[in-house]
């Protein structure tokens, strides 16, 4: 489907009749592969999906594609009288440490406890950033290397596809450029710095364009 997708996008949009499109690679798990999963709330306050073309939230009972340790926690959160709330999000780390994300355009974050469960839970709203408990990032390991993702900072959600992503590139851009001590590396969009961070010491300067400070942070971090 991806495939179909890009190739009807280079047809419809770049006016190329037969663009040479290698077939996707697709990812090492079908299921339980998100490091990150993001809800709406109900009226009730149920957790749910917006269905398509729609607002309309679906309460959901179960989840296929969540990290286990996301799919262990998420189905015991209750947000029933709790108003405000724009989408809740849940991220993993790679020792298993949670953050609980809070979307909200109220500046003041809701009355939440979450003692019974080790996890840290972040408010954010209108840019702003609060720590409620625990800490304002997690880590991911990527081909060994730890990334500090902040609450409002966006990164791959597909731990394995990241690794295979930065594989491909640390191998492929050699055959088509030479990075050299001199070279200028741009890194468009360039997030907490996933790409950046195995290419850097290749070249003599790397910018990265970025529009989320929370990433700029990371990325400097990083």
């Amino acid at each position: 489907m991806k495939s179909d997708i890009l190739i009807e996008q280079f047809q419809r949009i770049g006016g190329i009749s037969n663009p040479p499109v290698l077939p996707a690679v697709s990812s090492l798990k079908s299921f339980q592969y998100r490091n990150h999963v993001q809800f709406h709330l109900s009226k009730e306050g149920k957790l749910g999906y917006q269905k398509a073309h729609s607002n309309e939230v679906l309460i959901i009972q179960e989840c296929h594609i969540p990290d286990p340790v996301l799919n262990w926690i998420w189905p015991k959160l209750s947000f029933e009288n709790l108003s405000g709330l724009n989408r809740i999000g849940l991220r993993v780390g790679t020792q298993e440490e949670v953050q609980l994300i809070l979307e909200s355009d109220d500046p003041s974050p809701p009355e939440l406890s979450v003692e019974e469960m080790d996890i840290s839970v972040v408010h954010l709203s209108k840019g702003d950033s609060l720590v409620l408990a625990g800490s304002p990032e997690v880590v991911i390991e990527i081909l060994d290397r730890p990334f500090h993702v902040s609450a409002g900072s966006f990164f791959q959600v597909n731990t394995s596809a990241a690794e295979a992503l930065v594989e491909h590139l640390i191998r492929t851009i050699p055959k088509y450029l030479t990075l050299r001590p001199d070279s200028i590396l741009i890194d468009a969009y360039c997030g907490v710095g996933l790409f950046s961070a195995f290419l850097a010491d290749s070249v003599g300067k790397l910018v990265g364009i970025e529009s989320s400070p929370d990433s700029v942070e990371d990325f400097i971090t990083n």
